[in-house]
């Protein structure tokens, strides 16, 4: 299970790859820095967002995805 938590820096997250070879293959890809980032997909919950300054804030969300970018 993915787990995420804010930190000083911003959001940090854990995941696991399945041991396939896709999984392993892409955790090697990580680890040599292939991608740059993460395509994150969620669905905001019921009244967990506001615009703070022009600045959304999510603050409930249902993860939908995540993906290697």
């Amino acid at each position: 299970m993915p787990t995420a938590e804010e930190r000083a820096g911003g959001l940090w997250g854990r995941f696991r790859f399945y041991n396939t070879r896709p999984g392993r293959d892409a955790f090697e890809e990580c680890a040599e820095g292939t991608y740059g980032g993460l395509s994150v997909g969620f669905r905001v919950a019921a009244g967990g967002e506001r615009i703070e300054a022009g600045v959304r804030h999510i603050d409930a969300a249902a993860l939908h995805h995540v993906s290697l970018a």
